[in-house]
C-alpha cells in the first residue's frame, strides 16, 4: 500500500513537471507519503482502536487500553465529590433497569481478566492477580448476577486486583481503571479491597476491610472481612464438639505484636487469659505460639476458648471459624464486616479500651446459655457469609442488590436468624417487606369481589354464583373464562343476581389467571373461589370476609393444611390430613388483598408461575408462600370446615382422587422452597369461629346461624 501511494505521488509530480527536486524536497515528500498511508490505515480499520477492540473481541480476548488516557478526573459538580458519595447521588440506578427477577446484572471488565497496555503491548499491571481475586471473579461469573453484555449490566467489576494495595502501584492502578472503556469516573463500578485504606478511585463503590467510621460512606460502600485461606478439616465437627461441653471462661488475645493493651488484664488473671501470636513476627508464615510456647495447631486451638480478643482485623475470621466469640475494642477497630445488615451484638462483645483491664469480670457476668448462643451465632455468620471468597463476593452483591430492588430485599431476620438445620436446611432465605399501604381495617361499605375461575362446568358454576350472591358484603362477581375453544354463555343465560356480574375471557388456559389483577376488581378484598364450591353458605362467606377485614395482610380461608419436614428424606412434605397446626389455607375459597394479585402476576418468581401453569397444580401453595413471605404471618383458618366436598363431581373430574396429585404437590413444594430460597410458611394453632356458633341458642340470636360443625 505504501509503494502504491508513493507511485501516485510521483506521477503527480511528473505531470506537474517537477522533474528536478532537491534532496530536502524528496525527504519532505516521503514523510508526507508515510503520514498519508498511516492515516489511510487508521481510517480503514484502526480508528478508535480501543472501542473497536472492546466491542468485537471474543469473551476471552485481552482488552487493549491506552493508559495515557487515564489522567486526573475533574468535575464542576461539587455534589459528586467521591468523599461525599452516597447511593442517591453517585449511583446510577437507572442502569439497573426494571429486572423482573429483582436482580442486578454484574459485568466483569474484561471477561478474560487480561488488560494489555497499547503503548507497550504488555500487561497493563505488572503484578499477577492473587488466587483470592481469581476466586472472586469466578464466583461472580458463576453467579446469577453475572451479565455478559456490558450494556445491560447494572454494575461493572473491573478485573483489576486491588485486594492488597501493598502489592500494587496505586497510581498505575488508577491510570488503568480510568482507561477502561466504560469507566465514566467510576460510576457503578465496584472495587474490592482487603488490605489498605479501602480508598476508591473516582466515584466507584468500594467493598473494603479497612473502613473506619470516618472513611466509610454509609449506604454506598460495603464493609467486608479480611480473608485468607486457612485449611481446617471439618470445622463443623470441631465447633460442635466445643458446644457439646461447657467451655470454661478463657480469653485468648489474638495479638499481632504489641501487647501493652492487655498486659494488665493478663497479670490480674493469668489463668484465664492467654496470648496467641506468631512464633516469629518477622516471618510471613502463619505459625502461632501461645504465651511464647508452641507451635500450636492454629486456628483449631481457638475452639477451646470462649472469647477471642481480636486486636487485628486479619484474625477476626480465625476466631469466628472456631466459634470463639470476638471481643472488639470499640476505640480503634475498623468497621465490622457487613455491619449494614448483620447484627454484631448477637455475635460479639464490644468494650472500650479503658475497660480492658476489667474484661474478665465483664465476661463472667454473661450467662452460659447466652455465651453458647453467641458462639453459635458467630459460627453461623462466618459459615454463611465469610467462609470463602465466593460467599464474601455474593454477600456484597446481595447487599447492593437490596439497595436497588428494595421489594426483594432481605429483612433483619433473614440476615441474622440462624436456621434450625433440621427444619430449614437451606440458609439462603428471602422475604419481602409487607405492603404498607394495606389499611389496618378496610371499610365495611366496599365489600368484596368474588373471582371465579371456570372452564366448562356451567351447571356447577351457576350454583356457585347463586351461593356467593347470598353473602351480604358481596360487591361484584368476576367470571374468569379459561376456555379458549368455547365462548362463554350470552348475557341473558347467566343467573340473575342483585350484584354486577362481569365475564373476562382469557387468552390462554393458565391456572394463574385466577390471581390476575383484572381491571374489573375494584374492591380491596378478593374472594378467590373454585367453580365447584357451591357448598359454602352465605354466612360462612360473610364471616370469612369480616375476619379478613381484621387481618387484611393475611390469607383467610376455610380448610387448612400443614407442611412438615421429613428428616429421613430431608425434604418438605405437604400434609393433606387434619392436624392441630395450620400453615396454609386452600385457595379454592380464600380472601386476600388485591395487592397480592398484582404481586403474584408481576413479582412472583417466574419459575413458580410457570410451574403452576405447566402442571395445573399447586397454585394454592404458591399464593400461601407469597402472602406469608410478605406478611411474615400465618394464614387464618375460619369456621370448622375441614374440606370441600363436591357432591356431584365424578372421580375423573376430581383431582383429589388422583394419588399422583399429592405426590406432585410434594414435588412442587420443595421446588418452591428452592426458588424462594427459604421456607416462608408460618404455622399456628388458631381458628376463628363465630362467638355463638356452638351455643344451644335459637338461630335468630346468632349472627351467622348457618355456620355449624361442617
Amino acid at each position: 500500500m505504501l509503494a502504491h501511494l508513493k507511485s501516485i505521488v510521483q506521477s503527480k509530480m511528473r505531470r506537474r513537471r517537477l522533474a528536478t527536486c532537491s534532496k530536502a524536497t524528496l525527504i519532505i515528500t516521503t514523510i508526507v507519503v508515510v503520514v498519508v498511508a498511516l492515516a489511510l490505515l487508521v481510517a480503514l480499520g484502526g480508528a478508535d482502536s480501543t472501542t473497536t477492540t472492546t466491542s468485537r473481541r471474543s469473551p476471552r480476548e485481552a482488552l487493549v487500553i491506552d493508559t495515557n488516557r487515564g489522567g486526573e478526573e475533574t468535575s464542576d459538580d461539587d455534589s459528586l465529590r467521591p468523599s461525599s458519595c452516597h447511593f442517591h447521588t453517585c449511583f446510577d440506578v437507572l442502569r439497573c433497569g426494571l429486572a423482573e427477577s429483582g436482580r442486578i446484572g454484574v459485568h466483569i471488565s474484561p471477561p478474560s481478566g487480561r488488560i494489555v497496555d497499547a503503548t507497550t503491548g504488555r500487561l497493563a499491571l505488572d503484578s499477577t492477580p492473587s488466587r483470592q481475586f481469581a476466586e472472586l471473579l469466578l464466583a461472580v461469573e458463576s453467579s446469577p448476577y453475572y451479565e455478559s453484555n456490558p450494556d445491560a449490566a447494572c454494575l461493572v467489576l473491573p478485573a483489576v486486583d486491588t485486594l492488597n494495595e501493598r502489592r500494587v502501584d496505586r497510581r498505575r492502578v488508577e491510570r488503568v481503571l480510568r482507561a477502561l472503556p466504560a469507566w465514566n469516573r467510576g460510576v457503578n463500578h465496584l472495587l474490592f479491597n482487603m488490605i489498605g485504606e479501602s480508598a476508591g478511585v473516582g466515584l466507584s463503590l468500594v467493598a473494603g476491610a479497612g473502613f473506619t467510621r470516618t472513611t466509610y460512606r454509609i449506604g454506598y460502600d460495603v464493609a467486608i472481612p479480611v480473608f485468607h485461606p486457612v485449611r481446617v478439616e471439618n470445622p463443623d465437627e470441631i465447633v460442635k464438639r466445643a458446644w457439646s461441653t461447657e467451655r470454661p471462661l478463657l480469653i485468648t488475645a489474638l495479638s499481632p505484636v504489641d501487647e501493652h493493651r492487655i498486659k494488665d488484664m493478663k497479670a490480674a488473671d493469668p489463668g484465664l487469659v492467654e496470648i496467641v501470636r506468631k512464633c516469629n513476627p518477622n516471618e510471613n508464615k502463619r505459625i502461632f505460639c501461645v504465651d511464647g510456647h508452641g507451635p500450636i495447631p492454629y486456628p483449631e486451638y481457638l475452639s477451646k476458648s470462649s472469647y477471642c480478643l481480636v486486636l487485628s482485623m486479619s484474625h477476626l475470621l480465625d476466631a469466628m471459624m472456631m466459634g470463639c466469640i470476638p471481643v472488639i475494642l470499640e476505640d480503634d477497630f475498623y468497621l465490622l464486616p457487613f455491619s449494614e445488615v448483620l447484627d454484631w451484638k448477637k455475635a460479639s462483645v464490644t468494650v472500650l479500651e479503658e475497660d480492658v483491664s476489667q474484661l474478665v469480670s465483664i465476661l463472667e457476668r454473661v450467662p452460659p446459655t447466652v455465651m453458647k448462643s453467641m458462639s453459635m451465632q458467630t459460627y453461623f455468620l462466618w459459615k454463611t457469609y465469610m467462609s470463602s471468597m465466593e460467599k464474601i463476593a455474593l454477600t456484597t452483591l446481595k447487599i447492593i442488590n437490596d439497595r436497588v430492588f428494595t421489594h426483594a430485599a432481605w429483612q433483619y431476620e433473614d440476615w441474622n436468624s440462624s436456621p434450625d438445620m433440621e427444619r430449614h436446611p437451606d440458609a439462603n432465605r428471602v422475604t419481602r417487606p409487607p405492603p404498607l399501604f394495606i389499611p389496618l381495617k378496610p371499610p365495611q361499605v366496599d365489600g368484596f369481589t368474588a373471582v371465579i375461575l371456570t372452564y366448562n362446568r356451567l351447571e356447577m358454576l351457576f350454583k356457585v354464583i347463586a351461593c356467593v350472591s347470598q353473602a351480604r358484603s358481596l360487591s361484584k362477581v368476576v367470571i374468569v373464562w379459561n376456555n379458549q375453544d368455547v365462548s362463554p354463555p350470552k348475557s341473558d343465560l347467566w343467573p340473575s343476581i342483585s350484584k354486577p356480574l362481569v365475564v373476562v375471557q382469557t387468552t390462554a388456559n393458565h391456572l394463574g389467571n385466577r390471581f390476575y389483577p383484572h381491571a374489573a376488581i375494584e374492591t380491596e378484598a378478593v374472594l378467590n373461589i373454585d367453580d365447584d364450591l357451591f357448598m359454602l353458605s352465605g354466612d360462612e362467606l360473610e364471616f370469612g370476609y369480616q375476619v379478613w377485614r381484621e387481618f387484611p395482610e393475611r390469607l383467610v380461608g376455610y380448610p387448612g393444611r400443614m407442611h412438615t419436614w421429613d428428616k429421613k428424606s430431608k425434604t418438605w412434605k405437604y400434609e393433606p390430613e387434619w392436624v392441630n397446626e395450620v400453615s396454609m389455607v386452600l385457595s379454592g375459597a380464600a380472601f386476600h388483598h388485591k395487592f397480592y394479585s398484582h404481586a403474584y402476576t408481576y413479582m412472583m418468581p417466574r419459575a413458580i408461575r410457570d410451574w403452576v401453569d405447566d402442571h395445573m397444580n399447586c397454585e394454592d401453595i404458591a399464593i400461601n408462600f407469597l402472602v406469608s413471605s410478605y406478611s411474615r404471618q400465618p394464614p387464618i383458618k375460619v369456621t370448622p370446615r375441614k374440606k370441600f366436598k363436591c357432591m356431584n363431581c365424578t372421580a375423573k373430574e376430581s383431582l383429589w382422587s388422583d394419588p399422583g396429585h399429592f405426590h406432585e404437590r410434594n414435588i412442587c413444594f420443595n421446588h418452591f422452597v428452592n426458588v424462594f430460597g427459604r421456607m416462608p410458611l408460618k404455622a399456628v394453632e388458631f381458628r376463628a369461629d363465630p362467638v355463638l356458633f356452638k351455643d344451644n341458642l335459637p338461630d335468630y340470636l346468632k349472627r351467622y346461624p348457618s355456620v355449624r360443625d361442617v
